[in-house]
């Protein structure tokens, strides 16, 4: 993808890594382009229970979404709802004792963004300038 997208830039998982969970990131990064994200939905729920992208004996699943700021500016509903949809999917994982968690990197410090999953975003304030 462009850098006029969404880019998925990483995920690690918190022990190890397997080309199982590199393909489960892939098929996310498909879909991130707002033109599926009821596949997406369906994927990531596949992810929640641990169908593929990783194995119970894996601590949990971080996924690292950088240059959000990019997408937003592109299709603010869209790259929403994609942290809507990772953050249900997370909470469905959670009722499994399943860890996913999604972290979101941008280059505006002064991004406002609303409750994602009815909770506020809110800034690591050790990390954003002095306005």
């Amino acid at each position: 993808m462009g850098k006029d997208a969404i880019e998925i830039h990483e995920h690690r998982k918190w022990v190890g890594t397997s080309a199982e969970g590199e393909a489960a990131i892939g098929r996310i990064a498909i879909w991130a382009d707002g033109s599926n994200l009821a596949a997406l939905d369906d994927c990531l729920r596949d992810v929640a229970v641990q169908t593929y992208g990783w194995t119970p004996t894996d601590t949990g699943l971080v996924l690292v979404i950088d240059g959000y700021e990019t997408f937003k500016e592109k299709d603010a509903p869209t790259a929403h709802r994609l942290l809507e949809i990772f953050a249900r999917q997370a909470t469905y994982a959670a009722l499994f004792g399943h860890r996913m968690m999604c972290l979101v990197r941008t280059g505006d410090s002064v991004l406002e963004n609303p409750p994602v999953g009815g909770i506020p975003v809110a800034w690591n304030f050790r990390e954003v300038p002095a306005r």
